[in-house]
């Protein structure tokens, strides 16, 4: 379930009260790397109901790319290559036709009719030259989004064309790229200071 239905589902019942309360602070602690259980917890300890927790909780981490909480950004296509074909797979044609009819410009119609020629024909070969054409896209995407995560003054926030992204391509947006970066900084700075030793894409924080 997308985030935004699975929210609109949460503020449907009567606890919508609680649920707008506790929504920013339960996005803000997914963000910082807390794993699902950990958000339900953090949540409950902040006065939330157990039952409003568990569902505000998953509702957050659905809007976070998969793993993002032990995993990094990625630096390459091939990092999200088999993510990619699934995503595109699941992917609507509205929504393919109205990310590159919006957000992208002509030079890129070639890449938009292989991906409907391959959702229509579900075959194999298809989808391998709809990824073939992908490939630059997403690397230009990843190098502008790595590029954008180093200015510091960047407002906090995903706009609807990363959103696409992250749901279409499974990149990341740049707000969650610089948080990423944070925490990694921050387990650096403890690693210093303790004998523990996190392991690999495993946080202190």
């Amino acid at each position: 379930m997308d985030l935004y239905d699975s929210i609109k589902e949460l503020k449907e019942n009567e606890n919508l009260n609680e649920i707008e309360k506790y929504e920013k602070l339960s996005s803000r602690f997914a963000e910082q790397g807390f794993t699902q259980r950990d958000v339900t917890d953090l949540l409950m300890a902040e006065g939330c109901s157990k039952d409003n927790a568990k569902k505000i909780a998953q509702a957050s981490m659905e809007k976070l790319p998969a793993e993002y909480y032990i995993n990094y950004p990625p630096n390459s296509f091939e990092d999200i290559a088999s993510e990619l074909t699934e995503n595109i797979k699941k992917a609507s044609l509205e929504d393919v036709e109205k990310y590159f009819d919006i957000y992208q410009n002509k030079n890129f119609e070639n890449i938009k009719n292989n991906i409907i020629i391959a959702k229509n024909d579900q075959t194999k070969s298809s989808y391998k030259q709809a990824m073939d054409a992908l490939k630059p896209l997403i690397e230009d995407l990843i190098l502008a989004g790595k590029a954008l995560s180093n200015d510091d003054n960047r407002i906090d926030y995903m706009d609807e064309k990363e959103k696409m992204e992250q749901d279409l391509f499974g990149l990341w947006p740049v707000y969650l790229i610089q948080k990423r970066a944070a925490i990694d900084k921050a387990d650096v700075k403890l690693s210093k200071r303790t004998d523990i030793k996190p392991g690999d894409n495993i946080s202190f924080i």
